[in-house]
């Protein structure tokens, strides 16, 4: 069950557009949603495996974030906070995470202008 589990997250990880990563998707990656759900203190070694690699909102919000990023560098698109926040499918967004938004966009698009 555990090499399933790390499978199925190391595929969720490589998916083209970012997945939250959490008991319930990984659960139905491996088909074994309810095995996940109710009885995970009989799996141990899964569980502190889950425990450790599951996303956090904002982690998930983040990776979401860099994902836009690099999507828009694709394209050649300016790297602008509302693009990014608009791509990344971002809502309800505190002023602290707004912050690294911002921060995120000005490394980006330093780093685009230095390989100009």
């Amino acid at each position: 069950m555990l090499d399933e589990v790390k499978r199925a997250i190391s595929r969720l990880r490589e998916c083209e557009k970012p997945v939250f990563i959490n008991k319930s998707q990984v659960g139905k990656n491996i088909g074994k949603l309810g095995l996940i759900e109710k009885h995970l203190d009989k799996l141990p070694q899964t569980r502190e495996y889950l425990n450790k690699n599951l996303e956090t909102r904002e982690a998930f919000q983040l990776r979401r974030v860099e994902w836009a990023c690099q999507k828009l560098m694709m394209a050649n698109e300016d790297i602008m906070e509302w693009k990014i926040v608009r791509l990344a499918g971002l809502k309800y967004l505190t002023e602290e995470f707004k912050q690294t938004i911002e921060n995120y966009a000005l490394l980006q698009q330093e780093s685009l202008n230095v390989r100009k």
